[in-house]
């Protein structure tokens, strides 16, 4: 019995020092992305390394972001497993899950993205999105200005509401750049 206990006390402080360095590693990540976004990086760039990081700080798989343009949200990027390539994606206020960030401006979690009524079925399809979770970037005017979207998170596990914390804690420093 000592050593069941023993053993029970060993795994509870392994897992608190896992929290904490998991804790500290996205606080290192926001205080990085903090310093880019008062650097002078051209919006695209900022964009993409925002995406990067908040992918890193939800272990996301695969990351897109978009600014508004007019009557839609543009996307031009996508991120997975850190290389990007082209796309040309816009969502109006009726499309998607940026759609509905864009319309309610929350953000939403889709653990299970196929069924989900406000995502797109073609691209989570086309895609492989199995969990996404998208946060808006809303002005202090509450104009929302972009997005980013996250997809897959590691280990096939469920996007969760500190998942959204850190993506919106990004989102809410990119308003200030854009």
């Amino acid at each position: 019995e000592d050593e069941v206990e023993f053993l029970r006390t060993a795994a509870d402080l392994t897992g608190v020092s896992i929290q904490h360095a998991s804790m500290r590693s996205n606080l290192q990540a926001l205080c990085s992305a903090s310093a880019e976004i008062n650097s002078r990086l051209e919006p695209g760039e900022l964009l993409r390394r925002l995406t990067e990081t908040a992918m890193r700080v939800t272990q996301s798989a695969m990351g897109v972001a978009g600014l508004r343009e007019g009557s839609e949200l543009v996307c031009r990027e996508y991120c997975r497993a850190g290389v990007w390539s082209s796309i040309d994606l816009r969502f109006t206020r009726q499309r998607g899950l940026p759609g509905w960030s864009w319309t309610n401006q929350v953000p939403c979690i889709a653990n299970d993205a196929r069924t989900d009524p406000r995502a797109d079925p073609e691209l989570i399809r086309e895609y492989g999105v199995r969990t996404a979770i998208t946060v808006p970037i809303i002005s202090r005017e509450l104009e929302v200005l972009g997005f980013f979207e996250l997809h897959n998170k590691a280990g096939n596990a469920l996007y969760e509401e500190d998942d959204v914390h850190l993506a919106a804690a990004l989102a809410n420093h990119a308003a200030l750049a854009f």
